[in-house]
């Protein structure tokens, strides 16, 4: 199960008083050590039972669209995920016969163009909104974008455990990027199943910055939500990921979360994340390239580029249409340079090249939808080039007459929120 992948707040630190930001390291720490499962700088609640063993899977069967709340017996927090573009969230519940979707929902943002100042006031406002017509309350799971985190691969002699974060402390504050007055982390010690014969440890820590965070938590506290963790999108993803089934033993897999304001690479490792990357091209790229080689405004941009994207396309369209796929071309090398780079660094300077190959590039985000695109990655790496499994829903018209839907088209656009509404259920 993927639970141990958490980035988390502690909840002390997210309450009604202003939390002293000087403080905040040891605040976050205070009850690290009473988890005695998994070595953590950051507080780790513990895990809710769902019931029956094996009793959740990828079809998720409900009644109605969604499983009536009038027959759960709990309501698990809800996961939220605000998106460039949009906020969705998530949520589950727990009934007679195992673990069910009960609330599965995406509220638009207002259209803005990219780089808007407006931005922060148009995701409050309508948080706001969804609270107040979902009435939403109480706790929940949220996240900060990727491009919010920092990840290092560091390596320590090994040593006694609870000697472990004071190591990585002091390795870190040889790091002139990092502040331990401005800065938090989170770490995962990789590969606990071979630690007896490992010579040292191999530590993967995620850093991020406390103003983000705090800025963060105020959004959600704002419209009366009280955030429970904080983690990043690509986490998120993993844990949708575990949940679909799609985390195989013995695999490498290239998750690449192709978002419209982030892209983030994460290289996973017989089911453990073991490198993390953020990428510099993303969907507002796409459109910023195509509006600068096509002399158009980026709204324009994006419309073309959702129209048309890398599908093959006549020479008989015009100019525009024409330089603008010579435009999205060029960015998508860029990106799928930056993806090869990416992975022989860490298959040469992290594994000294006991990992040369990647068995399958998963893909999320909602970027990765442009047209043609997973058939450019499939091109271009010659391996499978998969989406995040559909969930399916059964909706019940009549007794004898029930019909299926699948979340197919979204469940990828949903993957941050359903990852973040599975933190710490058992199933």
């Amino acid at each position: 199960m993927w639970q141990k992948w958490r980035l988390k707040l502690t909840g002390a630190s997210i309450n009604n008083q202003e939390p002293d930001k000087k403080n905040v390291v040891s605040s976050i720490f205070d009850d690290a050590s009473q988890n005695k499962q998994k070595v953590s700088s950051l507080l780790k609640f513990p895990q809710e039972k769902t019931g029956t063993p094996g009793a959740l899977n990828t079809n998720i069967v409900t009644e109605g669209l969604f499983f009536p709340r009038k027959n759960i017996k709990k309501a698990f927090p809800f996961g939220v995920d605000i998106g460039s573009t949009s906020i969705k969230i998530a949520q589950f519940g727990l009934s007679g016969d195992g673990l069910k979707l009960i609330d599965l929902h995406s509220e638009n943002l207002p259209e803005s163009e990219y780089g808007s100042a407006n931005k922060s006031k148009d995701i409050k406002e309508t948080l706001k909104k969804l609270v107040q017509e979902k009435k939403l309350k109480g706790k929940a799971y949220v996240s900060i974008p990727s491009s919010f985190v920092t990840v290092k691969n560091i390596k320590i002699p090994k040593m006694p455990v609870k000697e472990v974060k004071p190591a990585l402390i002091w390795a870190l504050k040889q790091d002139p990027s990092f502040d331990m007055n401005d800065d938090c982390f989170d770490y995962i010690i990789l590969n606990e199943d071979k630690i007896d014969k490992a010579e040292d440890y191999s530590v993967l820590v995620i850093i991020a910055e406390k103003r983000d965070i705090y800025e963060q938590i105020e959004i959600f506290k704002a419209a009366g939500i009280e955030p429970l963790t904080v983690e990043t999108d690509a986490f998120a993803n993993l844990a949708t990921l575990d949940f679909t089934r799609q985390l195989n033993r013995g695999e490498v897999i290239l998750l690449l979360d192709f978002g419209q304001d982030d892209t983030s690479l994460s290289i996973v490792v017989d089911k453990e994340v073991q490198f993390c990357r953020n990428i510099t091209v993303t969907g507002n790229i796409l459109n910023e390239s195509i509006a600068r080689k096509c002399g158009i405004s980026l709204k324009e941009a994006e419309k073309i580029k959702q129209e048309f994207g890398l599908s093959e396309i006549s020479k008989e369209y015009d100019e525009k249409i024409l330089n603008a796929r010579v435009a999205l071309e060029e960015s998508t090398r860029e990106l799928i340079v930056d993806v090869e780079h990416t992975f022989k660094y860490f298959s040469y300077q992290l594994t000294k090249s006991e990992i040369r190959n990647f068995d399958r590039i998963i893909v999320t985000g909602g970027s990765s939808l442009l047209k043609g695109f997973s058939k450019t990655l499939h091109e271009s790496f010659k391996v499978p080039v998969d989406f995040i499994k559909p969930v399916d829903v059964k909706y019940v018209e009549s007794e004898n007459n029930p019909k299926y839907v699948s979340l197919k088209d979204c469940t990828g656009l949903f993957s941050v929120a359903i990852g973040l509404a599975l933190t710490n259920i058992k199933y």
